[in-house]
């Protein structure tokens, strides 16, 4: 290749590749859940393992000490954890767990389930961080979407980002 073509590619490279990787979100890291009336109700450390996604939470936010998940069931289909999960507290338990990126984003996550451990109930979920500016957002700043599905049903919630020093204060 000549110098102009080197330097045409470097230039693409600069222009096109560059400002998106800088600007690239992450949907790992830590969360803060929130009822329907934008109350925190938890928070969540979403981390990666085995190429997957997998949640759980770290504090409760009403709730106080490390309650035991009574009403989950003692295992759940590919569930990762082999200790039966109804014998364990809520926190640091991966309530979410097998979630894949889709191809086409690295901000959207689905294929895996989340456990709400107060009922036990599981529901397949899809993750997608919105943009501040999209409608949903909460508070006009990035907010990770959880749909959780049952057959043809579903229900959003919106979480947060968060810290280590935030949850420590509440």
């Amino acid at each position: 290749m000549g110098k102009k073509t080197v330097g045409l590619v470097a230039a693409v490279i600069l222009i096109f590749i560059v400002p998106v990787s800088l600007c690239a979100q992450t949907i790992y890291g830590y969360w803060k859940s929130l009822d329907g009336k934008g109350v925190p109700t938890a928070f969540w450390k979403l981390s990666e393992r085995d190429g997957m996604l997998f949640g759980r939470i770290l504090k409760t936010v009403e709730r106080a000490g490390n309650k035991l998940a009574e009403n989950a069931a003692a295992s759940y289909p590919r569930h990762p954890e082999s200790r039966p999960l109804n014998s364990l507290g809520i926190l640091d338990v991966d309530w979410i767990y097998n979630m894949v990126p889709r191809p086409d984003s690295l901000t959207r996550f689905t294929g895996g389930w989340i456990i709400n451990p107060e009922d036990g109930n599981r529901y397949a979920l899809d993750l997608n961080i919105l943009p501040s500016d999209h409608a949903n957002a909460v508070e006009g700043i990035e907010t990770l979407e959880l749909k959780a599905k049952v057959l043809v049903f579903s229900r959003s919630q919106y979480w947060v980002r968060s810290d280590l020093a935030e949850m420590s204060n509440f």
